[in-house]
């Protein structure tokens, strides 16, 4: 884990390992064991990947964090269609635009 944090923090400066959704899985996905929010000290199991996601949101909100760098337009795009939420500090690409406007 420590040195997943060094690289992710090499590659985004001064932005700290944000949280993020793994799952452990011997095979599919669908058969994952352990769902896990993980952040800079936080690990935290959950019973699926709509509760991991869900807690990452809330998270981020909550303790005013960015979305990870790699996947920021990911998730911007589940917080706005899912969960209706547009703020003013959300980083949408042009392509996240263009899915929410055919979602909604």
């Amino acid at each position: 884990m420590k040195e997943k944090a060094e690289f992710l923090n090499s590659r985004t400066g001064k932005q700290s390992l944000q949280p993020h959704v793994i799952a452990i899985a011997e095979g599919d996905l669908k058969d994952a064991v352990v769902y896990a929010v993980v952040g800079e000290q936080l690990y935290y199991t959950v019973n699926s990947v709509m509760e991991a996601v869900d807690t990452v949101i809330k998270l981020c909100f909550v303790l005013d964090l960015d979305y990870p760098l790699p996947a920021r337009s990911s998730w911007t795009f589940v917080q706005q269609a899912v969960y209706s939420i547009a703020t003013k500090y959300d980083v949408a690409s042009t392509r996240v635009k263009e899915l929410l406007s055919s979602v909604q």
